[in-house]
């Protein structure tokens, strides 16, 4: 329940942050310039590390298709027919007809170049299964499946919660080419099956003899009252967290769709908002709030439905003492809301 109340704080703070440093044109011009000079003298390398920062802070349509080039130049042949690709639907929906035929022409000349790589797993796949490829998550419909990659080093990393993790690398060639990566079947971490043998296995002969042996009539001290159940104060806390974040997510959903409806008041005859950059800027934090408030909603619904959960199913205090150190701390700030327990029970 710690991680998902941290993960709610961290979505309204990455938000806000992202929301806040949108439209620094300026700087996304002085970008601009510097990538198409170095381009212009022949340096690829720094003029796409300017063009990728341009793009960052302000996307349009120009950029996209100087910085499709200039992965060209590099070598990059996947990610520039991908950013051609890109760049065409932009030019479709602003109406560009002659910048689509110029991304559309580029991107079919990158075809017939591209190198692929079909990732498989070997055996039956573990649940919970994660493929990254260099650090970006790769859904699983990806597997088998022969995917556009830049020629040089793919780092491939496979994990599930219980099993060892498993990673491997592959150059790839250039162009035109297809190679295959093979994530072998991963094995059961040592705890998950040292674990139900310990439990099974009884207490030592020493442990067994240091604990009295109650009589048929003993019975507790009368001054011992059963406390309140540890799962019923998690239980209410989890309630409280989760309804919060369902609130938060609903509220930053009501807000995105204020901004798409802002966003096509000022391009009335354009569906996809594409027609302006203020219309284009509008769209975005739209799709980012719709992006957190799914991400928020689902989270605090999770929490909420555990919290109910752990709440019915606690035992009665009455039938059973346990001696529980439970701590609840929450710290609010102007973007953020978290919620830590600590205990033992």
């Amino acid at each position: 329940m710690w991680l998902a109340a941290t993960t709610f704080a961290w979505t309204v703070r990455a938000v806000a942050a992202a929301d806040s440093s949108t439209g620094d044109k300026a700087v996304a011009e002085a970008l601009f310039n510097d990538g198409v000079a170095l381009v212009a003298a022949g340096d690829f390398a720094r003029g796409c590390a300017k063009l990728e920062g341009s793009q960052a802070l302000d996307a349009t349509l120009g950029t996209a298709l100087r910085l499709a080039d200039c992965y060209d130049h590099v070598g990059k042949t996947a990610s520039a027919w991908a950013l051609f690709k890109e760049a065409e639907g932009i030019a479709h929906r602003q109406g560009a007809s002659e910048r689509e035929a110029i991304a559309r022409a580029r991107a079919d000349a990158l075809l017939p170049r591209l190198s692929y790589l079909i990732i498989r797993v070997q055996g039956e796949v573990a649940p919970g299964l994660s493929i990254t490829k260099n650090q970006t998550v790769l859904p699983l419909a990806s597997l088998g499946v022969a995917i556009p990659v830049d020629p040089g080093v793919e780092t491939v990393t496979a994990s599930a919660p219980g099993y060892v993790s498993w990673s491997g690398k592959i150059q790839v060639l250039s162009g035109p080419s297809t190679q295959t990566l093979d994530v072998p079947r991963l094995r059961p971490a040592p705890a998950s099956v040292a674990a139900p043998l310990a439990a099974s296995a009884p207490p030592p002969p020493a442990a067994r003899a240091a604990v009295p042996e109650l009589t048929p009539t003993s019975a507790p001290p009368r001054d011992v009252e059963a406390p309140l159940s540890a799962r019923k104060v998690i239980g209410v806390s989890a309630v409280s967290v989760g309804t919060i974040g369902v609130l938060a997510g609903l509220g930053m959903g009501w807000y995105a769709k204020q901004q798409n409806d802002e966003s096509r008041r000022r391009c009335p005859f354009d569906a996809h908002n594409g027609c302006t950059s203020e219309g284009v800027r509008l769209r975005a934090r739209a799709e980012r709030f719709a992006l957190a408030s799914t991400i928020t909603t689902v989270a605090g619904g999770a929490i909420l439905t555990t919290g109910i959960v752990l709440w019915a199913t606690a035992p009665n205090p009455s039938m059973r003492a346990s001696a529980s150190n439970i701590r609840l701390t929450s710290a609010v700030g102007p973007q953020s809301f978290a919620t830590t327990i600590e205990g033992a029970w």
